[in-house]
C-alpha cells in the first residue's frame, strides 16, 4: 500500500510538473492580429515579441494536432518563408484549434473573407460568432469554467454527471495557470495602427455573444 501510495503521488507530481512547465509562468494566450487596413499580420511570440509580416507575405495551410485519431484537432498554420520560399522561417496558428475539417475551413474563410473582402462579407455567412474574454485581462473562475463545459460537452446527463468532478479539476488548473500567467501587451506603434473606429458596427466581443455564451460578462 506505502508502494502503491509513492507510485501515485510521483505520477501526479511529474504530470504537474510538465503541465506547469508547459502551462505556468507564461501567457495568458498569444493573440493574432489582422490589420485589413494595412494588410498587415501581427503575432504576438512566446518570448513577448511581436512578428509583424504584410498579409500577402504568408502561406497558409491546414494543420494537424499532435493527438492522431477521429477526433485529431485542426488548426490553420501561417508560414513566413525564407528568400526560396522552400522552408518556413517562422510559423504561427492563426484562430486556434477546431474539430473537424470542415470546422477549420470555414473558420479560415471567415478570416481571408476578412481580409479580401471586408467585414460585411466575413459576417455574411457566419450564422453565430463567440468571442472569449480574452482582451478583459485574466478570465475570472466562471467563464474558465462555460470554457472547460462546452469544450467538455457530453451527449446526456448521466454521462455529463460523471464528467462533472474532472471538469472542476480541470477549471481549477486553468485557473491557477491563468493566475501565473501574464497578460499580453501590443506595443504602442501597433495598437495606434490598429485603433477601432467610434460607433463601429461591426464590433464584436465578449458582451455580443449570444445568450449562453457570455462567460459572466
Amino acid at each position: 500500500m506505502i508502494i502503491a501510495v509513492l507510485a501515485a503521488n510521483l505520477i501526479i507530481s511529474l504530470l504537474f510538473i510538465l503541465l506547469a512547465k508547459s502551462e505556468f509562468f507564461k501567457y495568458t494566450h498569444m493573440p493574432v492580429r489582422l490589420n485589413r487596413k494595412t494588410r498587415m499580420v501581427h503575432v504576438f511570440r512566446f518570448d513577448g515579441s511581436v512578428l509583424s509580416v504584410p498579409w500577402d507575405e504568408v502561406f497558409f495551410n491546414v494543420g494537424l494536432g499532435r493527438y492522431k485519431g477521429p477526433f485529431q484537432p485542426t488548426f490553420i498554420a501561417g508560414h513566413v518563408m525564407e528568400g526560396s520560399k522552400r522552408y518556413p522561417k517562422e510559423t504561427f496558428i492563426l484562430g486556434g484549434h477546431a474539430s473537424g475539417l470542415a470546422a477549420t475551413l470555414s473558420l479560415w474563410e471567415f478570416f481571408r473573407r476578412y481580409m479580401e473582402e471586408g467585414p460585411e462579407s466575413a459576417l455574411e455567412d457566419t450564422p453565430q460568432l463567440v468571442c472569449l474574454p480574452l482582451d478583459r485581462g485574466k478570465e475570472p473562475f466562471s467563464a474558465g469554467m462555460t470554457v472547460v463545459h462546452r469544450e467538455m460537452g457530453s451527449p446526456n446527463w448521466f454521462l455529463g454527471t460523471i464528467l462533472f468532478p474532472i471538469r472542476v479539476l480541470q477549471s481549477c488548473a486553468r485557473w491557477l495557470a491563468f493566475r501565473t500567467c501574464k497578460v499580453p501587451v501590443w506595443p504602442k506603434e501597433i495598437e495606434a495602427t490598429c485603433t477601432i473606429e467610434p460607433e463601429d458596427p461591426h464590433v464584436h466581443d465578449v458582451t455580443t455573444n449570444p445568450p449562453g455564451y457570455r462567460f459572466g460578462y
